[in-house]
């Protein structure tokens, strides 16, 4: 018996080395990343691009994006706050020079040079809030604030949309839409089905509550890259305002617990895109 377990033992070697099937490859695959193994990170003062600002938004949302990352325990975070400075300001104060210089050359005609200039390459991102993947920010400014913080990749946000929303429930109509034609189908119901059916058709329901659009993305603090970035959007139903032929239901109104409501479930939705692509490999390549 030992001998037939040895024999086989030593045949599924072989079949392994010479075919490498799905389950060598599955034994090998590479383990999800941990907090550990990711390169240091720190969470930047958000941007809130919203008329909104007296709100404090920005500064919110950041902290509770800072409190997922940590929760999630898949990011090697250098600070337990996110960093006061304001990335936009100083990445404005870098560029001034070339701003002057771009006016300088527009008042004495030559327009080459402005076109020519480093604003005006096309990997250069334009500002902060619209920094897409594969662009550049200013280098000079994330390489520093990397060195301060020990940090290789800053990850920031933007806030791109805040308030109050209605939008109708598709479900809900879909779901007396189809009543009505089974009602109005139904043989023996004549005109009762007919007015039930109608009466069907014209109701719907229509949610009321705080819609959050957010601009997620992460820097490499070395050459100023955007090496990832989401937007993400998310939407937390208070009222359900149900309007029925001869009925209608209006619940409570909106309030700051609400507004605070938003505002987490859109930090939960950007760091589970985050732990999603970390996994898939599609962040820190």
């Amino acid at each position: 018996m030992k001998n037939m377990l040895k024999c086989a033992a030593v045949m599924a070697l072989g079949a392994a080395l010479i075919f490498p099937g799905t389950d060598t490859e599955a034994a090998a695959a590479e383990p999800a990343a941990t907090a550990s193994q990711s390169p240091n990170c720190v969470v930047m003062k958000f941007s809130d691009d919203t008329r909104y600002k007296g709100l404090e938004s920005d500064e919110r949302f950041a902290e509770l994006v800072m409190e997922k990352l940590m929760d999630s325990g898949r990011f090697k975070l250098q600070t337990q706050k996110p960093i006061g400075k304001d990335m936009e300001e100083m990445l404005y104060n870098e560029r001034r020079q070339e701003f002057v210089d771009a006016k300088r050359a527009i008042e004495s005609g030559d327009l080459s040079a402005v076109f020519e200039g480093q604003a005006f390459k096309d990997e250069m991102a334009n500002t902060l809030s619209t920094a897409d993947k594969g662009q550049i920010v200013a280098s000079a400014v994330t390489s520093r604030i990397g060195k301060e913080s020990n940090a290789e990749y800053l990850i920031h946000g933007t806030i791109v949309n805040l308030g109050k929303g209605t939008w109708e429930d598709t479900d809900f109509k879909s779901g007396t839409s189809l009543a009505a034609t089974v009602l109005q189908n139904i043989p023996g119901l004549g005109l009762f089905g007919s007015i039930g059916g109608g009466l069907l058709r014209n109701a719907n329901k229509v949610d009321t509550g705080f819609g959050v659009i957010v601009d997620m993305r992460v820097i490499r603090a070395a050459d100023g890259e955007v090496v990832w970035n989401q937007r993400s959007q998310v939407r937390v139903k208070k009222t359900k305002n149900l309007n029925v032929p001869l009925y209608s239901k209006n619940s409570a109104a909106l309030n700051e617990t609400d507004y605070v409501k938003a505002l987490d479930k859109a930090a939960q939705e950007v760091v589970k895109g985050m732990v999603k692509d970390l996994d898939e490999h599609k962040l820190f390549l």
